[in-house]
């Protein structure tokens, strides 16, 4: 149990170092983004337990680049940890949209963007909780 709080504890990290607040601008909820989306996909890896986290925001909106900042934090991430002869587990993809099959999704009134979550378990969380 402790494994799965630890992977789920990484994966809420990475989305929220992706998606920091930023309060000098308020976009709109992408509302399930039905149109064309910008993407990241992220799958964070832990004790041998994964986790995957995928964020989407409407092209061309003022979430939109914060999802592409996303996939370049973790690429950026990924290339430091192997500069000091590491390794870093965690897999991202950049894309168009989010696929199907999220056990929970929700849209942060607060920078539009929406996450989706794919591990069982996360149905039984409330969206604030999450943000």
């Amino acid at each position: 149990m402790k494994k799965i709080s630890l992977v789920l504890a990484m994966g809420a990290l990475a989305v929220f170092t992706a998606c920091g607040d930023d309060s000098s601008s308020s976009p709109a909820p992408a509302a399930g983004v039905s149109g064309p989306a910008v993407s990241c996909d992220i799958t964070t890896v832990a004790g041998g337990i994964s986790s995957r986290t995928c964020m989407e925001a409407a092209e061309g909106s003022e979430a939109a680049p914060v999802v592409t900042a996303a996939c370049q934090s973790q690429a950026d991430m990924k290339a430091s940890m192997e500069q000091m002869g590491g390794s870093y587990n965690n897999t991202f993809a950049a894309g168009t949209g989010c696929p199907a099959g999220a056990t929970k999704v929700c849209t942060s009134a607060a920078t539009g963007i929406t996450s989706h979550y794919y591990d069982a378990g996360m149905e039984g969380f409330d969206c604030s909780m999450l943000e």
